[in-house]
């Protein structure tokens, strides 16, 4: 349940935001909901719980791309202003 809670919390920010890293958290918290209540549901004994466990990889996966998805926006962004900088350096010094 408080997966499912926290992922909603993350899907209103990408809402405001628009930032795919906050749309990653929230797909990925909502796939840990998942897992759980697959877990529970199936018996203890069964031999398919380890299969549910595959969801839980999905789920970290999902936020591991959101995370190298604000890496390279953020090197991108860093790269360009660093050119902006260079190119406003250049022109003080003609």
């Amino acid at each position: 349940m408080a997966c499912l809670a926290i992922g909603t919390y993350f899907a209103r920010y990408w809402r405001k935001s628009g930032d795919r890293l906050f749309l990653c958290l929230s797909a990925g918290f909502w796939i840990f909901a998942i897992n759980y209540a697959v877990l529970g549901l199936l018996p203890l004994a069964d031999e398919r719980r380890a299969y549910a466990f595959v969801l839980r990889l999905v789920g970290f996966v999902a936020i591991l791309i959101g995370v190298r998805l604000k890496d390279r926006e953020l090197v991108e962004h860093m790269r360009l202003d660093g050119a902006m900088r260079s190119s406003t350096d250049r022109t003080r010094v003609i």
